[in-house]
């Protein structure tokens, strides 16, 4: 009985601390020849990253039960996108008329306890 009771707790620390580490979520990007075509796209220039060579980048984005969704640059909470950008209105593995092609990357989101865990970590 007690072997039964160490390997409980040793699954349940686990998987706690498993939910506290930072997580990874495939996500994809479109590729853009122009910032005005990104942005016709996402309906926002903040989210029109320019790379090296002079294309940009739209928002990390993913597809959940039919709907997009994005993370906004800085921030790792993801958003529905809603229906106000061009995007949004693209069903699931349709690439857009403006975009130049897409990749997929994976988008790492932070966990942890916020505050109060870097409260406690400063203390020690």
């Amino acid at each position: 009985m007690k072997r039964s009771k160490e390997i409980t707790l040793i699954l349940i620390a686990s998987a706690s601390l498993a939910a506290c580490g930072p997580s990874s979520q495939e996500t994809r990007r479109e590729i853009y020849a122009s910032r005005e075509k990104c942005v016709e796209d996402w309906n926002s220039e903040d989210d029109c990253d320019q790379q090296s060579g002079g294309s940009y980048h739209g928002p990390h984005y993913f597809y959940r039960g039919g709907v997009p969704y994005y993370y906004r640059r800085g921030s790792d909470q993801a958003q529905s996108l809603g229906s106000a950008a061009k995007f949004s209105r693209l069903a699931p593995g349709t690439a857009s008329l403006n975009s130049a092609g897409s990749f997929t990357t994976s988008h790492m989101t932070r966990g942890g306890f916020g505050r109060i865990g870097s409260f406690f970590r400063a203390g020690s």
